[in-house]
Parts: C-alpha cells; structure tokens; sequence
C-alpha cells in the first residue's frame, strides 16, 4: 500500500487524508503467514514537523503451538501511529537538514505500510 502524500506535505498543518485498507494476499514476514485478507483503516495527518499516520487492521495470523505443534489461526487487531519526516523539500526537490535531535531519519514520505510491525 503506498500513498503519495506530496500534496498533503504541502496543505496547512491539521489537514487529513483517511482511507479504508483492504489487501488480498499480504505476506508481513517470512515466520508470519496470513490467512484471507487484511482489512483496516488508515488516517494520515499533517503535523507542523511532516505527518502523523494511525489507524488499525485487522488479520488473521496462522500459528502454531510450541507445546504440541499444532497449527491454528488467531485473529489480531493491530493499531498503530508512526510519525514520518521529510527528507527532501517537496516543492525544490532539495535534501533538508537532519530533524531537531540531529538524526537523520531515513523514512521517505511516499511511505509503505507493508513494514507494520504489531
């Protein structure tokens, strides 16, 4: 899922963007595997520093039991808030400097969830 938010990036700090996830076949990690699809909703917002993103899926995780390895499926609800930070000034294309605690973040704003982690 990748949303292109160079618009967003340059709207007024408190303007938002939802929309509602749906994915067949997700693969989030070689140890997880999914079963049916991930369904969710995303809310992407502009902060004064770049964009806050939040929202939740829900998916159906197949596991298996350490004690006698059978394998069953468990339902997750997962949420989860990220904070993202430009790299690189949408309007002159240029690199900005590091963010206020002198790290550089090396998460571009064309963002994938694909990455979520619970």
């Amino acid at each position: 899922m990748l949303y292109n938010v160079a618009q967003l990036m340059k709207a007024s700090v408190g303007t938002t963007l939802e929309y509602p996830l749906h994915e067949e076949d997700v693969q989030l990690d070689e140890d997880l595997k999914v079963v049916g699809p991930l369904d969710g909703h995303v809310r992407i917002r502009r902060t004064n520093q770049g964009l806050l993103i939040d929202g939740w899926v829900d998916l159906v995780l197949e596991l298996s039991c350490d004690r006698c390895l059978t394998t069953f499926e468990q339902p997750m609800h997962v949420t989860f808030i990220e904070q993202f930070y430009p790299t690189v000034d949408v309007v002159t294309g240029l690199a900005l400097p590091c963010n206020s605690d002198g790290n550089s973040v090396p998460r571009r704003l064309r963002g994938s969830l694909s990455s979520m982690r619970t």
